[in-house]
């Protein structure tokens, strides 16, 4: 009966160890032609799945991070620019995930 309740005392402990293996983890988007998505601190040599959509154009791509929890994603394609939402998330092998989220600007009404 201890055995059983060690092991759940443990199991209760992964998602809270999961969620904080890189605090401070954070993504933005560096440009949209090529569409290039950037991130900091996130685990050394964390294999990161990033998924970029802007509009209605999605685009994924998996990179690992640099020793010093750095990556870039960049995309042959560009997204486009404007009046539309941006949306970003990083989801790493060690547990760190972090989404960005713009809401498009007001944009100006289009003619009559």
């Amino acid at each position: 009966m201890r055995r059983i309740a060690a092991v759940l005392a443990l199991l209760a402990l992964l998602p809270a160890a999961a969620g904080s293996a890189a605090p401070g983890a954070r993504v933005w988007l560096a440009a949209r032609n090529p569409a290039t998505v950037r991130g900091a601190a996130f685990v050394a040599h964390e294999r990161v799945a990033v998924t970029l959509s802007v509009g209605d154009v999605t685009l994924k791509k998996t990179v690992v991070a640099t020793a010093a929890g750095a990556f870039v994603a960049r995309w042959r394609s560009s997204v486009p620019g404007g009046c539309v939402a941006v949306g970003i998330t990083a989801r790493g092998s060690a547990g760190t995930r972090v989404v960005y989220r713009l809401s498009p600007p007001e944009c100006a009404p289009l003619g009559p």
